[in-house]
């Protein structure tokens, strides 16, 4: 009689076809990861077979578009196989193409740099390598989350006690209406906050996509340092390590771009459009402050996520911020929110930098309403959503606003 294989043992027991099936079937690079170092059955398919399941579980559909072009750019780099050799041609067919909302007037991607597959000389060894980058990415994604997300949570947003609240005031302008909320404030209450749990897959890939962004900056620089890639000339080199990476996506212009386009076409309000008018610069940012304000180190051997990896949800007409459409537009739910709401307050507004120290680019439609700054807010509707968004902000700027007299 054969007795049974032990249920923990028979990943290690498949025909090597049957292993290598398996990993073409993943969808997300920190679950080969895992798979493969927990395994050495998997570790030996995926030293002859590792280029093609890494583009096998790139094309799944779960890492965003955004970011799968970005892993391969940095193979590509890393392979010497970067076809790029100066700056201003980064920024044309990498960075700004990267980033530019495509409705844009003016189109930089014109010959994009945008790879769909692996470079032809890629090895599965350098492969293993890409899967440390994304287990170390994964690492500072859910770290950075959780900061944002216990910080957002400790917010304590307030709404008039009284849902028939009016100052009596149809119109006016932005400043009018500031000042007057601010400062004929109604009694107010604790907004009925809701817990929406975990980050959802919109959230991650937001602050994802922002450290592979971050990465790519780092990897180039590092080659050109260790001359894996030889054409660059000196003085380009010294070029691109004038910049941070702000410039080097050159955010701030492209935020005038298409905060310009978003004004004319769709109506949207132009407010500060240079300050972090894109998602893109809003979470780069977001990722730089808190590596600023953490070390951050590869991830210790026993590391695992605290939260199991979000479904992407199927698109929703009404809740465009649940799948990967949220991550094609130039602004974040919570972005466009806050245009529609200080639209017309120009530089009496709070600043953006406020509210994305709070996360609040980054998260997704639902969490913002369930906290009481989305675009549905129940009784609590209209141009009185700015007192919420304004309980909020330090003591520090309500001092700015009296002594300018707003």
């Amino acid at each position: 009689m054969v007795s049974a294989m032990p249920l923990y043992a028979s990943f290690d027991h498949f025909p090597a076809e049957v292993t290598l099936e398996i990993l073409y079937q993943l969808s997300d690079l920190e679950t080969l990861d895992s798979i493969v170092r927990a395994s050495p059955n998997a570790w030996r398919v995926f030293s002859q077979y590792g280029v093609d399941i890494m583009e096998r579980v790139l094309d799944s559909g779960y890492i965003h578009k955004h970011s799968r072009v970005m892993v391969r750019i940095i193979a590509a780099i890393r392979m010497n196989s970067f076809p790029i050799d100066n700056v201003e041609d980064l920024k044309r067919r990498v960075t700004a193409a990267a980033i530019l909302h495509p409705a844009a007037k003016y189109d930089p991607s014109r010959n994009a740099f945008e790879p769909s597959t692996f470079p032809a000389t890629s090895t599965c060894e350098m492969m293993r390598g890409i899967l440390l980058t994304a287990r170390r990415i994964s690492f500072l994604t859910c770290n950075c989350l959780d900061f944002y997300l216990q910080k957002f949570r400790q917010c304590d947003p307030q709404i008039p006690a009284d849902p028939d609240y009016s100052i009596g005031l149809k119109d006016g302008t932005g400043c009018e209406w500031l000042h007057l909320q601010r400062f004929l404030y109604p009694e107010m209450i604790s907004f009925p906050v809701e817990d929406m749990g975990k980050p959802v897959w919109s959230e991650e890939q937001i602050i994802s996509r922002a450290f592979w962004r971050i990465q790519l900056v780092k990897d180039l620089e590092r080659a050109l340092k260790n001359r894996t890639i030889t054409d660059w000339p000196l003085s380009e080199i010294h070029k691109l390590n004038s910049l941070d990476i702000v410039e080097i996506y050159d955010f701030e212009e492209i935020g005038w771009l298409v905060a310009t386009v978003d004004f004319e076409f769709r109506h949207l309000s132009a407010s500060q459009p240079g300050d972090e008018y894109t998602t893109e610069h809003s979470a780069v940012m977001a990722a730089l402050e808190y590596m600023a304000r953490h070390d951050a180190p590869n991830p210790p051997r026993w590391w695992s996520r605290s939260w199991p990896l979000p479904a992407m949800l199927p698109r929703d007409i009404e809740q465009a911020g649940t799948d990967s459409d949220v991550l094609d537009v130039s602004q974040s739910c919570g972005r466009r929110s806050y245009s529609n709401i200080f639209q017309t307050c120009h530089t009496s507004a709070p600043s953006v930098v406020l509210y994305r120290r709070l996360g609040f680019f980054i998260w997704s439609e639902e969490r913002l309403n369930a906290h009481g700054f989305g675009r549905r807010f129940g009784s609590h509707l209209g141009r009185y959503s700015m007192l919420t968004w304004l309980s909020i902000v330090p003591e520090a700027y309500t001092l700015k606003l009296e002594s300018i007299g707003v």
